[in-house]
């Protein structure tokens, strides 16, 4: 996903670079506020992500924890306690957060209201499976392929276009929000100053959108990369073979199937600086450094992806890596007995099944983590008879179609309708109980 920017300063006597490398992470480029400098704890971590911001820096580590590091200001870096995601992205101000359960989270700078996370998104009746944090708005796609944007609209960045569905992937950059469709296609809102929402026409096949200040970056399922917008320092030039892409202020970074990174663009913070090795598994561009997951284990070409199923449904979970010897999948961050191959097979799922997959896949050099994959299971729900209480109230009991119990804090998942002539519906708005594994 995209990781949003904003300008270069001018004041360049004031910039300090680095090229720091602590447990398979690299960080190039400006390091005035710290953002270059690798933190001792993520030294000792399994890194499965980094998402570079304007001054700070995040990590998700394969227990589904996260770090962050570099300017302090405005609580960029404090990450709430205890939180255990599945997929970050940093803005300029602020970062956001998927957590396992399919919700979102943020913290740091709340100008325009960048924090202020719709309540669906909080309370558990929507689903979230990935985020995307621009400079004043914020973007999540949730599991049933829409968008919901928040923050500044100037120019109409965060609010989606009216019908867009079908949605896979999302990114924010400075001003404008693209978003990748499953037919292949891009669709581009917001600010348009500089053509960085002029899609190119007959754009297809794509896979991943990367959206930086003012340019646009799409991924195509052959490995090439085409770029619109600006492109006055080079960061549209074109890049081919790649597998992951990410956008900054004013440079583009991408990791190929060969396992090394590659980079165009503006140089001036040396954000491109950035190791010439094979080993790399994932990098991020920020606003003027850059930050890269190298190792000597196997490179993930293709990721486990997030689905949404009904009871009952057959759930196939695949990865791709080059120089993989073995694999191991993982449930809720427990090993799953005898998954130890590419593909992992789930019969029937029920409610049981739902939860975050991942898989580590091993070889000669070392092990690499998966990004982790969201298997959301939707039941159809059976209604009982209403009863008639001794007050005169009416109680409705619901639960799972197929019979299986209900999680206990469920009632939040769901929202009640109710209609007096079977044509004009309204939320109820009266408090849901769970009792027994019913509604």
């Amino acid at each position: 996903m995209s990781l949003p920017k904003t300008p270069l300063l001018a004041a360049a006597l004031l910039l300090a670079t680095a090229a720091t490398t602590q447990a398979g992470v690299t960080a190039a480029g400006r390091n005035a506020e710290g953002q270059s400098a690798v933190p001792a704890d993520v030294a000792s971590a399994n890194v499965v992500a980094v998402s570079a911001g304007k001054r700070h820096s995040v990590a998700l580590l394969a227990d589904g924890s996260v770090r962050a590091w570099g300017q302090e200001s405005n609580d960029k870096i404090a990450v709430p306690s205890g939180l255990r995601a599945i997929a970050i992205d940093a803005g300029a101000y602020h970062t956001l957060a998927v957590t396992t359960d399919g919700q979102v989270t943020g913290w740091g700078f709340n100008g325009s209201g960048i924090l202020n996370i719709p309540s669906s998104l909080t309370d558990g009746s929507s689903r979230a499976i990935a985020v995307a944090a621009g400079d004043y708005h914020s973007l999540a796609l949730k599991a049933d392929g829409t968008v919901v944007g928040w923050g500044s609209n100037a120019g109409g960045r965060a609010v989606p276009p009216f019908g867009l569905a079908g949605v896979v992937g999302i990114a924010a950059g400075g001003a404008h929000s693209l978003a990748v469709k499953n037919d292949g296609s891009v669709v581009a809102w917001g600010v348009n100053n500089y053509g960085q929402c002029d899609v190119p026409a007959g754009l297809s096949g794509v896979v991943e959108v990367a959206a930086g200040l003012s340019h646009s970056v799409a991924l195509k399922s052959d490995g090439s990369v085409v770029s619109w917008g600006r492109g006055t320092e080079g960061q549209a030039a074109g890049i081919s073979g790649a597998i992951a892409i990410d956008a900054g202020d004013y440079h583009t970074v991408a990791v190929t199937v060969s396992g090394t990174v590659v980079s165009a663009g503006d140089n001036g913070s040396g954000q491109r600086n950035l190791p010439t090795g094979a080993g790399v598994s994932a990098a991020s561009a920020g606003g003027q450094h850059t930050l890269v997951v190298t190792g000597d284990g196997p490179v993930i070409t293709a990721q486990p992806q997030t689905q949404t199923v009904l009871p009952g449904s057959n759930v196939t979970l695949t990865v791709a890596a080059n120089n993989a010897d073995s694999y191991q999948w993982y449930f809720n961050n427990a090993a799953i007995d005898g998954a130890t191959s590419a593909t992992l097979d789930l019969a029937g799922v029920s409610h049981a099944n739902a939860g975050s997959y991942s898989v580590s896949v091993s070889g000669t050099g070392g092990s690499t983590w998966s990004q982790d994959a969201l298997v959301i299971v939707r039941a159809l729900q059976r209604i009982a008879p209403p009863e008639i209480l001794a007050n005169g109230n009416v109680r409705v009991t619901f639960g799972d179609s197929l019979g299986a119990a209900l999680a206990y804090g469920a009632q939040t998942r769901f929202t009640v309708q109710a209609s007096h002539d079977l044509e004009t519906w309204f939320e109820t708005g009266l408090d849901l109980s769970w009792n027994n594994g019913a509604v």
